[in-house]
């Protein structure tokens, strides 16, 4: 496995912090959008199946100008997963048949790459169980003060599929950070995260490609 991403910060201490607020507390506010306008759908994050693949592109920028990018492949095979990629020219590849279990060596795969922290994000499996999404729909948890909300504010296109935007808003005493996500209910990965700080960092992942 060869890759440099020295430049990539990574946000999983965010999102671990966030993932442990969810799983102990309950909403504090949960609006299911009951009306009659729009179809709710529920989104099941990483429940990937075998003979799939995924394409991304990516980019880290800060004050609006890119510092690192790259792409990657992730290959769902049965039960292996394989991705490989390049980040700023230099590539990288893991691989992963240590589990039975496609999801679970899809898990193990992607944590060892530099993208992990975009796309396997705990956060979501909590998040998003028996959640309806719908535009509309907002949800939000609170932790010793600290709120993340999150918000169905439309719908855009990634790669051909369209999917529901999910805007969640992380707010603390020193910092507020906006992490907006697409998903589509049939695709079991974001076909888009954007990560925002009030520092002017960013990260960027957008699908090019789903085959099914």
């Amino acid at each position: 496995m060869k890759y440099n991403y020295k430049n990539i910060q990574d946000p999983v201490f965010l999102f671990a912090f966030i993932f442990f607020a969810i799983a102990l507390l309950p909403a504090c506010d949960d609006d299911n959008g009951d009306d009659d306008n729009g179809e709710e759908k529920i989104w099941k994050p990483y429940e990937v199946k075998a003979n799939t693949a995924y394409e991304y592109d990516f980019e880290q920028r800060q004050n609006n100008e890119v510092i690192s990018s790259g792409s990657a492949r992730i290959d769902i095979e049965d039960p292996e997963v394989i991705i490989t990629g390049t980040i700023d020219n230099e590539d990288f590849s893991v691989t992963s048949n240590t589990y039975d279990d496609v999801n679970d060596n899809f898990i193990s795969a992607i944590s060892m790459t530099p993208l992990g922290p975009f796309l396997y994000q705990p956060i979501l499996l909590g998040a998003f169980t028996n959640q309806n999404i719908k535009i509309g729909n907002t949800w939000s948890y609170t932790y010793e003060g600290n709120t993340i909300s999150f918000s169905v504010t439309g719908e855009d296109e990634y790669a051909g599929y369209t999917g529901y935007v999910i805007e969640t808003t992380y707010q603390d005493e020193e910092e507020t950070i906006v992490w907006n996500s697409v998903v589509n209910p049939d695709i079991p990965l974001p076909l888009m995260t954007h990560i925002e700080y009030d520092n002017g960092l960013e990260y960027y992942i957008e699908i090019t490609s789903f085959e099914d």
